[in-house]
């Protein structure tokens, strides 16, 4: 009986604990305006959208000699949970250009990619100062926001690469290794008895390319989370937030996708600009997506705050001031 008690107890406790960490993350968005910061994100990351496409595609096509295939893959991905309008801007955007193994376009595209993105970035930077309450006396110079904002965008470009290359050549791969795997073991077993377990493996493998991908959106969001603020708490969660900024952003590009293909009509009321509202309109659910992970990691710690406080068993181990 007395454990029953102690899970129900401790049931409630979690359940006080999220809807306070909820209403908290919900209160501070309004606060500092979420949305005003989430459209100053979704300016200055269009600004930095194209650059980086072109850098991508010339980067890929250095190693791999076409850059088409790998960024048409990428897309294929995309396309599965983003808007339909808005892939299909910039799968033209990279038709136009075929210069993947342009070594000049390169580092031209290079370094107008590092410099727009760094302003989109330390707008990000901004924001979680912001969200944060960093005094204006406490935050980075702008010579140090403008280095790491660079150092953010060669991981950005190396991470996404990286991910464009998984979907390129993780099937193509996959197979090869079953092929060869498949000849060692001819002859302990007959063929009609290895190819179903190849082909289901084959499937699982092509099914975890999307885990992977998320996992990678994760840690790009726990990067930014840990390392965006000019001051941190060693405290302050970080996963939590960043777990569910990469599932919101699933969920509102999906829901942007169904809503654009079957209820709206952006293309008769925008014209040709429709495919551009679309776009902006992407990004800025991101940035808003982005943003709102971090209240969530700021909720949580105030409500574990609250509830410490009103605890009563008192505890003897405060918080140590932020650093750094």
């Amino acid at each position: 009986m007395q454990g029953i008690r102690w899970a129900w107890g401790e049931w409630s406790r979690q359940g006080e604990l999220a809807w306070r960490t909820l209403r908290l993350a919900w209160e501070n968005a309004m606060r500092y305006r979420l949305f005003g910061l989430a459209s100053e994100m979704a300016y200055s990351s269009m600004l930095a959208l194209f650059p980086f496409i072109l850098t991508l595609l010339t980067g890929i096509g250095l190693f791999v000699g076409s850059s088409e295939q790998a960024f048409q893959r990428l897309m294929e991905q995309l396309g599965q949970i983003a808007p339909q309008e808005a892939l299909v801007l910039l799968e033209r955007y990279a038709r136009e250009l075929r210069f993947g193994e342009n070594r000049g376009l390169l580092s031209l595209s290079f370094l107008g990619t590092l410099w727009a993105a760094s302003g989109a970035l330390g707008a990000v930077m901004t924001a979680l100062d912001l969200s944060h309450e960093i005094p204006q006396e406490m935050r980075r110079p702008f010579w140090r926001r403008k280095l790491i904002s660079m150092v953010w965008m060669l991981a950005t470009l190396g991470l996404t690469g990286l991910a464009s290359l998984i979907f390129l050549f993780s099937a193509s791969f996959f197979r090869f290794l079953s092929a060869q795997a498949k000849s060692l073991a001819e002859g302990v077993a007959g063929p009609d008895q290895l190819d179903p377990w190849r082909e289901l493996a084959l499937k699982l493998w092509e099914a975890l390319t999307w885990p992977i991908s998320l996992g990678m959106i994760v840690v790009s969001c726990w990067v930014l989370y840990r390392f965006g603020p000019s001051l941190r708490r060693p405290q302050m969660p970080i996963w939590p937030g960043a777990i569910v900024a990469s599932l919101l952003w699933v969920g509102v590009s999906w829901g942007l996708r169904v809503y654009v293909e079957h209820f709206g009509q952006l293309n008769q009321v925008y014209g040709a600009v429709g495919a551009v509202i679309v776009l902006l309109l992407w990004v800025w659910l991101t940035s808003l997506a982005l943003l709102f992970g971090d209240q969530i990691n700021i909720a949580l710690y105030q409500a574990r705050q609250w509830i410490r406080d009103c605890s009563p068993t008192p505890h003897a181990n405060a918080d140590p001031p932020p650093h750094p």
